[in-house]
């Protein structure tokens, strides 16, 4: 079986899925195949997914358009990639052309081949693998201090639910039956005055959170745009506005990481604390909310892959709808001069009605959710004092004992209220997760390069040695040799497409080729440092833009 052909049906199958891939793992992955690991297309296929850990490929049996794109291993040993089906019936396949050097779209009718594989080139999301997970998750805990007092706000609220319910035990097994007006009397003012502590404690954990929230997001907004700022030129994907959306999400992030973890670090184990109080004034009556608390905890879990599948789809619709307003905008008079109103609104509808149909699906999962766990606190207060009826009857538990587990029991399940919007929050965050390490995985103006060079001056020599620019699988631009004398005045002429744009953007540095290289001053374009450049060279790009504020 060809390598080659593996390895660019590979990668394009990638590209028609709309996935990142490791291009050089993949490559690295496809030529250390063993003998026996090459012996069959279903060999390679597993072997590839293991080393590159990848989800499980299936196996079809026939060629079905809802699983397409899809790997194809024809009887001549050579890999394919079927992309779909024309209104002829016959299956549309892209095969690499060594000669050309590119792809080229064939049909057959029937597809007689020895393997058809179903795949999918993404590694599975992981967030210890994330390095916005890791810049987020390490700025939400550098406010150490502020998540400390935040976390001791939430543990006083907790203890003061503990002491209303505690009072309300002490008047129904105290008061009421004596009728000790003193007693009511000092239980009442200490109450008002735990009330008014919850007041102060849950106003001042919201100021926390907002200056944790204020010190995370300067912090990373700085960080999120220089990173972008440093992105190479080359690197920038077609649609800059689904850029801008994909962007935007570390502010998801760091909103879910902020309330979840104060979330987590208290209110969630203040349920089992209840749990143990009630316990402890009602005995295995504690069993009835806390088995409501574990099957709600299950529901989220069964939920969570639904939503987190919904929600990076809509992502994906919200980037390429807010692309769209952005390159309408930018292409006004293109779109008014051509009368291409039409096709854009077309687009924008398709991509809205997208969009929507997504949300509307996890709202509907978040509602079912929300439902089941609202009916789940309905039913574990109604057993719990059901069964404390019965235990008061037999006097095993005090009336003021039932009404205090009844309290603490909506303790108990308020933790689980929450889980349908940490479900919808958790999915939203890890699409704006994968989105910002897509960003994050662009390289910059200085890939591969620890210490770029400082020159004090630069005079002007280029030298080109074997270049060659793509734009994708198309070759764009080739310079077998190239030299520009410093002081030397070049003009490029040219027709359009001629590469008159790439090389000057080549020369700039804003550019990086994908094979040869450029050198300035005897130095590697690509070493300099980019400050260094903008600072002595002048650079007027084809078409000039103002700034708001300029």
């Amino acid at each position: 079986m060809s390598q080659t052909s593996l390895f660019n049906s590979l990668v394009r199958l990638a590209r028609l899925q709309n996935e990142a891939v490791d291009q050089l793992a993949l490559q690295e992955a496809v030529s250390s195949l063993t003998p026996k690991q090459a012996a069959s297309p279903q060999a390679q296929t597993k072997a590839i997914v293991a080393m590159m850990h990848l989800p499980k490929a299936t196996f079809l049996r026939r060629p079905d358009p809802a699983n397409l794109p899809a790997l194809y291993a024809d009887k001549a040993g050579e890999w394919l990639v079927v992309k779909g089906q024309n209104p002829q019936g016959l299956w549309v396949l892209d095969q690499w052309d060594e000669t050309s050097s590119q792809w080229l779209e064939t049909h057959s009718a029937d597809l007689q081949g020895t393997c058809l594989v179903k795949m999918r080139l993404a590694v599975p999301f992981s967030r210890h693998n994330s390095p916005v997970y890791q810049l987020v998750r390490g700025e939400v805990l550098r406010q150490k201090g502020s998540l400390f007092e935040a976390v001791l706000g939430g543990v006083l609220i907790n203890f003061i639910a503990l002491i209303t319910a505690f009072y309300t035990m002490q008047v129904y097994d105290r008061v009421v039956p004596t009728g000790a007006t003193q007693t009511l009397l000092v239980l009442t003012i200490g109450v008002f005055v735990a009330i008014l502590f919850d007041f102060m404690a849950k106003h001042l954990r919201a100021r926390i959170n907002e200056k944790i929230i204020h010190r995370v997001d300067q912090r990373l907004a700085r960080t999120v745009y220089m990173r972008f700022l440093g992105v190479r030129l080359d690197q920038l994907p077609k649609s800059v506005g689904a850029l801008a959306g994909q962007l935007r999400g570390y502010e998801t992030v760091r909103g879910f990481l902020t309330t979840v973890t104060t979330h987590l670090m208290v209110d969630a184990p203040f349920a089992m604390v209840f749990v143990a109080v009630v316990f402890a004034i009602g005995g295995w009556i504690a069993l009835i909310p806390f088995s409501f608390f574990v099957v709600s905890v299950m529901l989220g879990l069964y939920y969570r892959s639904k939503v987190d599948k919904l929600a990076g789809d809509a992502n994906i619709a919200s980037n390429i709808k807010t692309g769209l307003l952005v390159e309408t905008v930018e292409g006004a008079e293109t779109i008014k001069s051509g009368q291409g109103g039409w096709r854009m609104l077309s687009r924008w509808m398709n991509t809205t009605d997208e969009a929507r149909i997504y949300e509307l699906s996890m709202r509907r999962i978040s509602d079912n959710a929300q439902h089941l766990v609202a009916g789940f606190q309905q039913l574990s207060y109604v057993g719990l004092v059901a069964t404390g009826a019965l235990m008061v009857t037999q006097s095993n538990l005090t009336m003021g004992g039932l009404i205090a587990c009844s309290i603490l029991s909506g303790r108990i399940l308020a933790p689980v209220a929450a889980i349908p919007n940490i479900l919808q929050q958790s999915a939203h965050t890890k699409a704006a997760l994968k989105g910002l390490d897509a960003i994050w995985k662009l390289e910059d103006d200085h890939s591969g390069v620890s210490h770029p060079l400082v020159p004090e001056q630069l005079r002007g020599h280029y030298r080109f040695e074997k270049v060659e620019v793509n734009y994708g699988n198309k070759r764009a631009l080739t310079i077998p040799a190239l030299t520009i004398s410093a002081g030397e005045k070049v003009g490029i002429l040219g027709p359009v497409g001629s590469g008159k744009t790439t090389l000057l953007r080549l020369l700039s540095g804003m550019y990086k080729p994908q094979s040869g290289r450029i050198l300035l001053d005897d130095m590697e374009l690509s070493h300099i440092s980019k400050p260094v450049l903008a600072d002595q060279m002048g650079y007027l790009q084809q078409e000039g833009r103002l700034f708001a504020g300029a």
